[in-house]
Parts: structure tokens; C-alpha cells; sequence
């Protein structure tokens, strides 16, 4: 009961919240929030910076053609990249954690998907603060899975 209460509260916060929803390319180019990239030359950087974008936007594509294994293939491609590169604490890795959950819900794997949601929360928090508008869509996101398995566990 606790639990539905915080997620109303939070999604509500989150209505509230202004500001983009995503990670902008200036964040992953500048490395906002981050808690240090790997040591790599300039150019392997970029390099790896446009390979997590790329990542990112075929994990998109997929999802959105309804091709969700692929989608969630290549969000894991894109997490780990992300966090060998920018390190656990940058907002591209929550990003790729939460699009990651998002194929694992739909694909129906939820224990996997509230597990990867959370990370994606703990990584947003760190690196963007608790209240960021990222933040709290990571924590809406877990609180509707979260909230409707209990809906549907009530109704077994």
C-alpha cells in the first residue's frame, strides 16, 4: 500500500517536471553527471560516443517496428558500451538502462525490467539529482510496472 503511494506521488511529480525527458547529445558529448569516461584517446571517444547514439537510436527504431528482442539486443549492447565508456554515473547509461527495461516489459519479462529500472533510477539520481525531470520518468516508469504486476498478482 506504501508502495502504490509513493508511485502515485511520483507520478505526479513527474507530470509536474519540466525539461526534456531524454539525454541530449550536449550531456553524452560533455559528459554531464559522468563519473569519469574510460581512458581513451579523443578520437576512440567519439568514436564511442557516436557508436552509444547509434545504439540508442537503432534500440528505438526496434522497438517501435515491434521488433522487441532485437530492441532489447541492442539496448544490452548499448548499456554495457555506455558503461565501459562514460561510466556508471552518466545520463546516456540510464538511458540505456531504462530503454533496456522498456524491452524487457515488453517482451514480458518484468523481474528483469523493475531490476533494470531501478538501476536506470540509481544512475539518474546520481547523475542528475533526485528531482531531475530524467529521474523521475525512470521512477514513473518503475512505478507503473511495479503497480500493475501487484494489479494483476490481486487478481489471481
Amino acid at each position: 500500500m506504501m508502495r502504490a503511494t509513493a508511485c502515485r506521488l511520483i507520478t505526479a511529480a513527474c507530470r509536474r517536471a519540466r525539461g526534456p525527458c531524454g539525454v541530449s547529445s550536449r550531456a553524452l558529448a560533455y559528459g554531464v553527471g559522468a563519473a569519469g569516461p574510460a581512458d581513451l584517446p579523443a578520437p576512440a571517444l567519439a568514436d564511442a560516443h557516436a557508436r552509444i547514439r547509434a545504439l540508442q537510436d537503432t534500440t528505438r527504431a526496434a522497438h517501435a517496428r515491434g521488433a522487441y528482442a532485437d530492441a532489447r539486443d541492442s539496448a544490452a549492447e548499448c548499456v554495457e558500451l555506455a558503461r565501459a565508456t562514460l561510466g556508471g554515473r552518466h545520463p546516456a547509461v540510464a538511458s540505456a538502462l531504462n530503454n533496456l527495461a522498456l524491452a524487457h516489459k515488453t517482451l514480458g519479462e518484468h523481474d528483469a525490467a523493475l531490476a533494470l529500472y531501478l538501476e536506470a533510477v540509481g544512475a539518474y539520481r546520481a547523475a542528475l539529482g533526485s528531482h531531475h525531470s530524467s529521474t523521475l520518468v525512470a521512477r514513473h516508469n518503475y512505478c507503473l510496472l511495479y503497480t500493475s504486476d501487484a494489479a494483476d498478482d490481486s487478481l489471481r
